[in-house]
């Protein structure tokens, strides 16, 4: 199996009660872009999948602690 490797960015107004979760998502071994990785909030309905670059973003983000799980398959699940 191989491993994910996460670039991730929080972003949040300081007056808002919501904010956005981005990054891009990149295979470890080879350093390459990986597409279609599901990102979900743990216990919360918001989730995406990354973008053909590996990009992705999570908007109007209740402001809360989260466990984000990004998982494809063929690769082990990143929590």
């Amino acid at each position: 199996m191989k491993i994910l490797f996460v670039f991730l960015f929080i972003f949040q107004t300081v007056y808002a009660q919501s904010g956005r979760i981005q990054g891009q998502i990149t295979e470890s071994e080879h350093n390459f872009n990986l597409k279609d990785v599901i990102i979900n909030l743990q216990y919360n309905e918001i989730s995406t999948l990354s973008s053909k670059s590996g990009f992705f973003q999570l908007k109007d983000v209740p402001y809360d602690t989260y466990y984000i799980v990004f998982s494809k398959k063929g690769y082990y699940s990143l929590v």
